[in-house]
Formats: structure tokens, sequence, C-alpha cells
């Protein structure tokens, strides 16, 4: 049935671009090989003909250094060859037909219908998603090959029969495109790129070293550089071309899967499976935030998709969707954004312009609604099995404590109220600041006598807009900058070329602030109602709690603007970039004198008020980090040395204290709105 869906031209278009990116790579960097090569012999030419035609030590001393460094510009040519692979980590496990005979049968029955060969190995992951891939990736460069299948248990706990049909038929719709042998093309030239452009630290470290052995060998070491910048100046032009091209390609690809995933099981269920998809993406990645929380305090889960079971109803619970066979349904609202543009570094579509396109071609399917987990064998066990897997790749995870479903989903709810403004307000007050005012200069006669005249539905409206204006004033004014490459992009359905961003940004900029004065007025409104309700200690708290939400606010801004000041230089030293000795020196002299000095007055600050030990904060990495940061005096670097351990206790300290400042404001603001909710309760619902 699938050999009905035919290749676009566009698929066509971008497999040509991006095949030809790749040859055209090859060709010039067996070029640039030749050439540096060259460059390398008569750099070291150069010194011994020095050595020949003036026999000194000066001369002798230029021909080591030329030939050290040549060795070193032809061993960068090739250093990729020896770079280190990086380890297969993923989470799976292989199964057999003697294993799961259903699901087999359901593989190969897709298989069969779409004329194509079964896969020659199943594996089971724990991911919300399947993928298929060579089985032998380096023989199918050159020859047709068996591929893979593996399929994720949270798709499984995602998904109906009919959808997991969809998925699986989309994924064979890949091993039907030759053009997937492009993909590995680029995963080697994508190794080759990062360990030339990225993976450098041993080999500027041993130039450095080198260099710094003798004048002559740091002379021609700067030569060496030099080479090797136009090296990777070649290098980054291609990275950018080959993987854009690709890219290009790969949404291509996906559109073409997604058209034979329709022709299999339909078109309305083929688009149902990637609603179900990203919401099952969502609460699986959830689900494991919160047990990667739970470990500190000495608790797993038996059973990871009992518990994703459990973070699918308090999702949907939590904003107002409904569920569909335990699975929240995504609504417009939450797939939609306001800025809209080809995202060139982007693998996959747009979710909804996969299903628009699947829509359009109005395949008819027979619906099976049965859960996919009627395929899988002893599937409860099979989920525990999983689950053991995932926590045995810590040895520390065999203490914890397995906690049962019931207990894990009443552990995620206090979770999630902790995490949650009071009801009442009906998330007017999330994500924004609310802006400082004086509450004793607030009028408290003539207010209104019910909340709901208050927070209506054009004041949420106002707020979410507000919110929402904010995030797209950042992506335009990217996308005017040019930090996202797109020549054109639609906000809120007009279409925009980029030279009329930067007016655009001004023009949501000027909504938005219309937007802030008119939330500032509400929120004096409702802390005046909160006033008024109050009686005299409610009155004195609730300004209190007002007052430390300003600190907090200060507190954060003042933080947040050391940290973006003392980070940038020193970000490329905690990655391990190398530079120069004298600038590291410098560097450091520097930050030692300005920059220490304030973060330890923070540091100092917290410590001594306490600010570590209130009620609300769980984590106690602030305090310590702090602690060590403040005890003693540090030099991070000195004579040439690098101190590590100093240098990861300020690292730690700068982070763990933006955490902490921004947990601090979102305590602060909690607490003032629990204070207001009490005092208003009486006014809701009159």
């Amino acid at each position: 049935m699938s050999g009905s869906v035919q290749v676009s031209r566009q698929f066509r278009s971008a497999a040509y671009m991006a095949l030809f990116s790749i040859v055209a790579f090859v060709f010039i960097y067996i070029i640039m090989v030749i050439v540096v090569v060259c460059l390398a012999i008569m750099v070291g030419g150069l010194g011994v003909a020095l050595v020949a035609g003036a026999p000194h030590f000066i001369t002798l001393a230029l021909m080591v250094g030329a030939i050290i460094n040549s060795f070193f510009i032809i061993f960068y040519m090739f250093k990729f060859i020896f770079g280190k692979r990086v380890k297969d980590d993923t989470k799976k496990l292989e199964i057999t037909r003697a294993e799961q005979p259903a699901l087999f049968d359901f593989v190969n029955d897709i298989a069969a219908q779409m004329g194509i060969p079964a896969p020659e190995k199943i594996f089971i992951s724990d991911q919300v998603n399947a993928s298929a891939s060579f089985n032998k990736p380096f023989l199918s460069m050159f020859m047709p090959g068996r591929r893979n299948l593996e399929i994720g248990l949270g798709l499984v706990n995602s998904t109906n029969v009919g959808e997991l049909r969809a998925v699986v038929a989309h994924e064979f719709g890949h091993f039907q495109q030759p053009e997937m042998r492009i993909g590995t093309y680029v995963y080697l030239s994508n190794r080759l790129f990062y360990n030339m452009l990225f993976d450098n630290q041993d080999f500027n470290r041993s130039l450095g070293n080198t260099g710094s052995k003798h004048w002559a060998i740091y002379l021609f070491s700067q030569i060496t550089k030099a080479i090797i910048l136009m090296v990777q100046g070649v290098l980054r032009f291609f990275y950018k071309l080959i993987n854009r091209r690709y890219l290009a390609l790969s949404r291509q690809m996906e559109f073409h899967a997604d058209a034979i995933a329709a022709s299999v099981a339909g078109s309305e269920v083929a688009a149902g499976a990637l609603r179900k998809i990203q919401a099952g993406g969502i609460c699986y990645g959830q689900t494991m935030d919160f047990c990667n929380q739970l470990a500190p305090q000495g608790f797993k889960t038996g059973n990871i998709y009992t518990g994703m079971n459990a973070v699918m109803e308090s999702f949907a619970k939590e904003n107002d969707l409904e569920l569909s066979a335990g699975v929240p349904v995504l609504t417009n609202a939450e797939l939609e954004t306001e800025v809209k543009f080809d995202n060139q570094w982007q693998s996959h579509p747009l979710l909804l312009d996969r299903e628009q396109s699947i829509t359009r071609l109005n395949f008819v399917g027979e619906p099976d609604t049965r859960s996919a987990w009627t395929l899988v064998k002893d599937a409860e066990a099979l989920q525990i099995k999983l689950t053991e897997t995932l926590y045995s790749y810590n040895e520390k995870n065999a203490k914890l404590k397995a906690i049962d479903n019931d207990e894990f989903a009443t552990k995620f709810e206090a979770q999630i109220d902790a995490t949650r403004y009071p009801k009442v307000f009906k998330r007017y007050y999330d994500f924004r600041y609310i802006e400082k005012f004086d509450p004793n200069a607030l009028t408290l006669a003539n207010l209104p006598e019910a909340l709901d005249l208050v927070l209506t539905d054009e004041a949420s409206a106002q707020a979410q807009r507000f919110r929402n204006g904010s995030h797209s004033a950042v992506v335009v004014e990217q996308i005017s900058t040019g930090s996202i490459d797109t020549d054109s992009f639609d906000y809120l359905g007009k279409r925009y070329t980029k030279k009329e961003a930067a007016q655009l940004v001004d023009e949501i900029k000027a909504e938005n602030s219309q937007l802030e004065v008119q939330l500032f007025e509400r929120d004096k409104l409702l802390f005046a109602m909160a006033l008024q309700q109050a009686n005299a200690e409610q009155q004195n708290n609730l300004k209190v709690a007002l007052n430390d939400y300003f600190n907090a606010r200060t507190e954060f801004d003042d933080y947040v603007a050391l940290y973006n000041e003392a980070m940038p230089p020193l970000a490329p030293i905690f990655n391990g970039q190398a530079f120069k000795y004298e600038f590291l020196q410098n560097l450091f002299d520097d930050f030692r004198r300005n920059t220490e000095p304030r973060l330890k007055a923070v540091a100092n600050n917290c410590l001594k008020r306490n600010a570590y030990d209130k009620s609300w904060v769980k984590n106690r990495e602030f305090k310590d980090n702090a602690t060590a940061f403040n005890a003693r005096s540090l030099a991070y670097y000195n004579n040439k040395v690098f101190h590590n351990e100093e240098l990861k206790t300020l690292n730690r300290f700068m982070n763990s204290q933006y955490a902490f400042v921004q947990e601090q404001i979102f305590q602060t603001k909690k607490q003032l709105l629990i204070l207001q909710a009490e005092v208003l309760q009486p006014l809701v619902g009159v």
C-alpha cells in the first residue's frame, strides 16, 4: 500500500544537495591535506636549509623548532582517525521472537504489508520513540544492509495498537529510503568536524607546552596555529553546509515517512499518533526528572511506566486537558507558537505542519484502539526489567528504597503543589514578576467586592499575552540580529522579512509595556483588596511578605548582573579551552582583584543572615557551596598551574547561587500569594 506514496520534488532536491555537499567536502579536504602536508614539509625544509646554509646553535634551534611543528601540523590533519569513539550508552535491550511473539508478528506483518524485509533485530528502550538504524552502519555506506528497529516502552505506554502501527510504518518508511545512507556519511563527517574543531584540548595543551620549551619552537608554533586556524575556517564552513543540507533532507524524509505511515494506518490514526508521542514525551521527561529528584531522598520507583501514568493524569489535570486512554490530548494552544520560521538546524518539521501534511493525504484506515501493551507478553515484568536496567547504570541506586505507584503519585502531586501558586489566582501570576510598589500608598476604599470582578477572563488573557509577548520579542530580536538564521518568519499568522524584524520587536515591546502597566495596576488592586480584608496581624504579615519578595527580586537582579559579568571570561576555562600563560595569569589576577570580593560578599551575606537555612531550602548544596567558597583564599591559577579543585569550588558556587536566587524569588512570591489567597477567600464566588 505504501507504494502509492510518491517521492516529492523537494525530497529529491534535498537529497542531491546533501550528497553534493559531502562530495565537495571530501574533495576539498583531500586538497587541504595535500597543501598542508606540503606546507609542513616546507617549514621543516626551511629549518634544515638554515642549518645547512649557516651552521650555528641558533639555526640548529630553528631547525628543531621547524621540524617539531611540522609534525604537529601533519598530525592535526589526521588526528580525527585517533579520536575517541563516543560510547553507546543507549539503555536498550534486545528482544527475541521467543520472548515477544505477538510483538514480532505485529512488526513483521507491517513489513510484509509494505513489501520490505523484516528488521534483523528488535530492541526495546525506555523512550517515547521508535527508530530505524542499519545493523552494520559502516558497510551500509557501500551496499544495502539489514536494519534494526528500536521501540521505546514509553511509546507503547502512550499509544494504542493502531497508532503504534503508524509509528512502526513510519520507521519502515525510512527503511525504504536509500537516502538513509547519507546520514551515515554525515555522522562520519561530524566525527571529523567535532574532533578537529571542538576536541582540541589535548592537542592545544601539547602544542603550548612544547612551544614553551624554547623560543625557536614557540616561534614556529605560531605558524602552526595560523595554518590550523585557516583549516578550521574551511571546516566550519563545511560543517554548517553539510549539516544544513542534511537536516533539510531529514525534514523531507520525515514528511515522506509520515505519508507512508498514513497509507498503512490511515491519516487520522497517523496524525493522532503524533500528538500522543508529543504528550507522552513531555510526561515521560517529567517522570524521569522526578525520579532524579527522588534519588537524593533515598527513593526510586519500581516501575517507571506506572509512574508515567500518574504523571500523565496529573499533567492533564494541571493543564485542563482531556485524557484519551490515559494519555493527555494536546490542543492546538499547547502546540502553536506566535513566531514561526524555517529552522535550518531542526531535524523534524513542526508537529502541526506534519499533521497538516498527513491530513491532506486523506488515507482511510481501520482504527485499532486496543492498548499497545496487548502486544507485549508479560508487560509488567518487562516494564520492571527495563526500570531496573535504567537504575543499574549508577551503583548508588542499589541502595534506594523502591516505592509503589500510589506513593510515587502522592509524592509527585506534593512536588507539583510545591511548585504552583494558589489556584484561586488562575495562573494570573505565573511566569512573571510583580513590579515594586509602596503598599502604604494604596487606597483601601471603594474596592471591588468580588475577586471574580478583578480576575476576569480578560485579566488572564492579558497575563498570558504578556508572557507570550516577552518570549516572542526575544525570538524576533534573535532573528533581527542574525542569531536565528532565517530570511522570513510568521508572527501571529502574518509574514515578515528579516529586515522588518527590528521594527516588529519595537512594536511587540511597546504592546508589552502597555500590558505591563495594566498588570501592575491590577497587582496593586489585588494587594489592596487583601489588605482591606485582613486584620492588623494579617496586614503586617502581608507587608513583610511583599517586602521579602521585593528584596529577593533585587538580590536576583544584582546577582544575575554579577554572574553575567564574571562567567563569560571563565566559561572557556571551565570547559578546558587552552590560553597563553600570560593571558591566564592576568585574567585571574583581575578576577581576584575585582570580581571575587563581590562574589564572596554575596556568599558571606547569605551565610550571615541564614538565607540557606530557610524552611523552603531543600538543596543542602546551596549552603555547602557558599561555605566552601567563602571559607578561604583561593588561588585558581598561578605559576602556570591550574588549581582544579579551587576552580571547581568557584564554578559550583556561582552556578548554585544562581539557582538559589531563582528559587528564592519563587518561594517569596509563593508565600506572598498564599497569604493573599487566605484573606481573599471570602471574596471568591461572591
